[in-house]
């Protein structure tokens, strides 16, 4: 009987969890929120080709069938007053993590995976990841992630990491994500788009 109990306690555990995921979004939902964004911004989609990703380090978790990747990516930064072209040395460097969920491992390598080196210096096979199918948690530690879209990725359950405090206006200023939706900033934009240069998503 106790045995029959912890089986029931773990299925519904696991449904749990499965409803959790479910709720998050997809690179492809985050992406359509960040194109309808307003205010409109040309700072983001249409601003992405300055910056390169200079650094990505991938860790897979093959039990929970996630992906962690940790990318650097190297931006100008307009605002610095020796910035001119993106030929100019102003340059910042931020930190993008991704967390895909729902990714299908693979104990060898065939002509459907793609195989990678992962972070800790072990090799994967892994099924290409879908961006209209498997959900994600993302997360920059920009300032424009921060203020429009962090808070908003946490209450979708798709902001890897903690969620920031409770949003205080020190001003009349309207808010700066009108839709309350969440969303990608430029930097992990252009970390999509190097993984799909490198074949790990399509």
């Amino acid at each position: 009987m106790e045995q029959k109990t912890q089986i029931i306690r773990g299925k519904r555990i696991n449904d749990q969890l499965a409803e959790l995921i479910m709720e998050r979004s997809t690179v492809n939902k985050l992406d359509q929120n960040t194109d309808g964004f307003l205010p409109v911004s040309a700072k983001r989609q249409h601003a992405t080709q300055p910056i390169s990703i200079t650094q990505m380090k991938m860790l897979p978790y093959v039990g929970t069938k996630t992906l962690s990747v940790d990318a650097l990516a190297h931006s100008p930064n307009t605002k610095d007053p020796k910035y001119r072209s993106p030929q100019d040395k102003a340059f910042t460097d931020y930190n993008t993590k991704i967390i895909f969920n729902q990714v299908e491992f693979e104990p060898e390598s065939t002509e459907t995976n793609v195989t990678f080196v992962g972070k800790d210096g072990n090799e994967y096979n892994m099924i290409p990841i879908e961006l209209a199918k498997n959900t994600v948690r993302v997360n920059c530690n920009c300032l424009d992630f921060y203020w429009r879209f962090k808070s908003y990725n946490a209450k979708d359950q798709s902001l890897a990491g903690r969620a920031p405090p409770p949003y205080k206006p020190v001003s009349n200023r309207g808010p700066s994500n009108i839709k309350r939706v969440p969303g990608l900033c430029k930097h992990l934009l252009q970390t999509i788009e190097a993984l799909k240069q490198s074949g790990i998503i399509t």
